[in-house]
């Protein structure tokens, strides 16, 4: 089930980005301190902040939450997490859906994202294209992708 998100789920949404993080092997290599830095900022005081300034979308499973997505308004996705082992079940997909059915009520015509290396293929099986790979030590990090929404 899909609703807009609420902080008092926020045990359960940060602990479906930690847990979908540390699983993201090939954007991290399991190294501490680039594992530290992705976690560093996903606190309850700053979940509460985003929530407040943004819109999120949690999908849950059971009452608990396997899902969340969170965006601006004007179209640009920060987060989007699934937990590890609800992976590959349409969850990423529903909440993706959500989310453009939701910009296209705000007549938002472009979606963009900065994609890990891990989630570039979900991303352009939904429509995204790569418009920049982004390196970090001469080797690429990560992707920023869009997707048009007028055209969907």
């Amino acid at each position: 089930m899909i609703e807009l998100a609420n902080f008092t789920d926020h045990k359960d949404i940060l602990a479906v980005i930690e847990q979908s993080i540390l699983s993201c092997v090939a954007d991290h290599q399991n190294d501490p301190k680039t594992i530290e830095a992705w976690l560093s900022n996903k606190t309850p005081d700053q979940l509460e902040i985003w929530l407040q300034q943004h819109i999120g979308y949690s999908y849950k499973v059971d009452n608990r939450v396997q899902g969340f997505i969170l965006f601006s308004a004007s179209g640009y996705i920060f987060l989007n997490y699934v937990s590890p082992k609800h992976q590959g079940h349409g969850i990423g997909s529903a909440l993706l859906k959500t989310t453009i059915k939701h910009l296209n009520t705000l007549q938002v015509s472009m979606l963009r994202v900065e994609s890990t290396l891990t989630a570039a293929s979900f991303y352009e099986k939904s429509g995204f294209v790569c418009t920049e790979t982004i390196y970090e030590n001469q080797q690429p990090c990560a992707y920023a992708m869009e997707k048009d929404l007028v055209r969907t």
